[in-house]
């Protein structure tokens, strides 16, 4: 049995936590609404974020990644002096169907002022390429807001890149190894960017994708007409590739990829068959 002094000391202890719980809630719904009681004239987009990074959005150059078959989470709010007429999504490319078209017209926290997380899910079957993502506000006076604008770089399943491999400008290696490769492998590359000088140049390290077995991405400045290979560090360990119609013999030793030009920021997608020293 609880001794009663105890047991009024365990509700007294549970009362104090409960009153400052609602402290703190009722601080920040009075800071949140403090932050937008003097709206400025018009309507607009504030704070849009990817909820995966905690980027805010805002240029058209930004560029959210996003996998075929999967939701991305996007946050903002925005505000119309007039009062809030709805939200408006989409995502496409110019001249095609659109792969997302969403309009939120009510719940809104306030007549004149929407704080949003939308999940987006973009269909299984898009095909891998940059889209534009719009999000625009109208208020009940049918003015509307500057449009938010940014990219979507979507990806199939399977091995792909993470978000720490995306750098604007340039090109991301996206690189999946044989089965025989190590788990704690660490791939480099190497080649005319930095001189072949290095084969485990911690600068032109991989990064592992945390979900994906067997599957490395990095972001490198790669030009025109420039050679490379991919090793796990040294010159012994590096990769081999088989002959065409071959299953069985490599190409020589000296063999080298060769980067065609592209348009900087794309994805290029490298499958290794094998390693020297296995």
């Amino acid at each position: 049995m609880i001794p009663k002094t105890l047991s009024i000391y365990s509700f007294s202890v549970l009362s104090f936590i409960l009153a400052i719980c609602i402290l703190i809630i009722a601080f920040s719904c009075q800071e949140k609404e403090e932050s937008f009681t003097n709206l400025p004239p018009g309507v607009a987009i504030y704070n849009f974020k990817d909820t995966g990074t905690s980027d805010t959005l805002h240029n058209p150059l930004d560029t959210v990644l996003a996998t075929a078959g999967k939701s991305i989470r996007l946050q903002g709010s925005a505000g119309a002096s007039a009062g809030l007429r709805q939200l408006h999504i989409t995502l496409g490319k110019p001249s095609a169907p659109l792969m997302v078209d969403t309009t939120i017209a009510r719940n809104f926290y306030r007549a004149d002022f929407h704080a949003f997380s939308i999940p987006l899910t973009v269909p299984v079957t898009t095909p891998e390429g940059v889209y534009t993502l719009t999000v625009q506000a109208s208020d009940q006076a049918g003015q509307e807001s500057a449009p938010v604008v940014i990219r979507v770089l979507v990806i199939p399943p399977g091995c792909g890149p993470i978000a720490l491999c995306r750098q604007d400008e340039k090109v991301t290696l996206v690189v999946e190894t044989p089965g025989n490769t190590p788990g704690d492998a660490v791939l480099h590359v190497v080649g005319d960017l930095n001189g072949w000088s290095d084969a485990g140049a911690a600068s032109l390290a991989f990064t592992k994708n945390p979900t994906v077995t067997n599957c490395y991405c990095l972001a490198v400045d790669l030009k025109d007409g420039q050679y490379f290979k991919i090793t796990r560090g040294t010159w012994d360990s590096q990769e081999r590739k088989l002959k065409p119609g071959s299953t069985t013999e490599y190409e020589e030793i000296n063999w080298a990829r060769v980067y065609k030009s592209a348009q900087d920021g794309t994805i290029l997608r490298i499958k290794i068959d094998g390693w020297t020293d296995r």
